[in-house]
């Protein structure tokens, strides 16, 4: 917009590694509109209030979208940030041999953006930075806490709905309007430096590696994040993880088989035998059994026969809409867990917010 025909065409000949040259500047600036930027201010129209236009030609009349798509942005953040990294100095990893264990920290359904009144709810409120002040000050207290075992390993589980909303309309991802604090970036802009800042904690601590699942409030948002967590760090050594859009993540560790989702999803009785179809090799081997899923906001933990199925409980208070449908009152907490390399899940460390 605004810019010079020639100017135009030399970026795009730069874009695509094309030779530039005048022929191919005369070819660019005949298909090239810069007038739409002027037309409009004619017309006393904000440009950028301009959706979609025609552009009319000689040779073509053509249908064009003066928005770019969100993916088109993540794609761009995510860009940039993989050419750039901070040239990070962490401590060498502690050996602590066989008895080195592995930490979980889990801070399940954050839902930051989401927006809660104590006049209505008659419990806690809550918005983007009480939200992430929740967060850090459970990562910070779990992982004193832990500091009694040997650490050898952390794997920080993010994604299960950290986002509230998945657009700019505040709703979800299947449209379900909500109660949001904030635009939709100051939420991602937020959940972006609380995810980056706890990385830097636990790295710190162990190397890391980080799992997401994707969730309902945030599928495509949420998404985005974690790509954006994995670039940020892709030069570390001691960071390692897994962004991929799979529902159901696995991870072994010694004889231990973890796996993670949701909970949105499969039923919660299916989870063991899918985890001995889709990790069948760690299935054999490993004699520990363990599935975390979020999404319910409430503890839920059963034994089907080798398999531990546990749900997280929330941070996030009970909006209106759970207010109104008595969806509320269970305890404001995150959890840790500790597991020992032979002997499985060994320890687990809540910490809750104060009422």
């Amino acid at each position: 917009m605004g810019m010079a025909k020639a100017k135009v065409a030399r970026i795009i000949s730069e874009e695509y590694n094309i030779e530039y040259n005048d022929s191919l500047r005369r070819k660019l600036s005949k298909n090239i509109d810069t007038n739409l930027e002027k037309y409009a201010n004619e017309q006393g129209i904000p440009v950028e209030n301009i959706s979609y236009y025609w552009h009319k030609g000689k040779s073509y009349s053509i249908f064009a979208t003066n928005k770019v798509s969100m993916e088109e942005v993540a794609k761009r953040i995510v860009d940039d940030v993989k050419n750039y990294s901070y040239d990070y100095k962490f401590p060498e990893p502690m050996d602590y041999g066989e008895e080195g264990c592995l930490l979980i920290i889990n801070p399940a359904d954050l839902h930051i953006g989401k927006y809660v009144s104590t006049t209505e709810t008659g419990g806690s409120s809550y918005n983007i930075i009480e939200a992430v002040d929740a967060c850090i000050e459970c990562i910070y207290q779990l992982t004193s806490a832990a500091s009694v075992y040997p650490i050898s390993k952390i794997v920080f589980v993010g994604g299960n709905d950290v986002l509230h909303t998945d657009n700019t309309r505040r709703t979800t991802t299947k449209g379900v309007p909500q109660d949001t604090d904030g635009m939709w970036f100051e939420a991602f802009e937020a959940a972006k430096s609380l995810y980056i800042g706890m990385v830097e904690h636990l790295l710190s601590i162990a190397p890391v590696h980080f799992v997401y699942c994707p969730s309902n409030h945030d599928y495509m948002s949420g998404y985005f994040l974690a790509d954006v967590v994995s670039s940020w760090f892709h030069k570390v050594d001691t960071f390692t993880c897994d962004v991929s859009p799979s529902h159901r993540k696995y991870i072994n560790f010694d004889t231990n088989l973890i796996g993670f989702t949701h909970g949105d999803g499969a039923r919660t009785a299916n989870l063991p035998l899918l985890m001995a179809h889709e990790a069948p090799d760690a299935w054999s081997a490993c004699q520990h059994k363990y599935i975390y899923t979020h999404h319910v906001h409430h503890k839920v933990a059963k034994d089907y026969m080798s398999v531990c199925v546990e749900s997280m409980r929330s941070l996030s208070p009970a909006d209106s809409w759970h207010h109104k449908m008595g969806f509320q009152h269970a305890p404001r907490t995150m959890e840790a867990f500790v597991h020992h390399p032979q002997r499985g899940q060994i320890a687990r460390i809540t910490h809750a917010l104060a009422p």
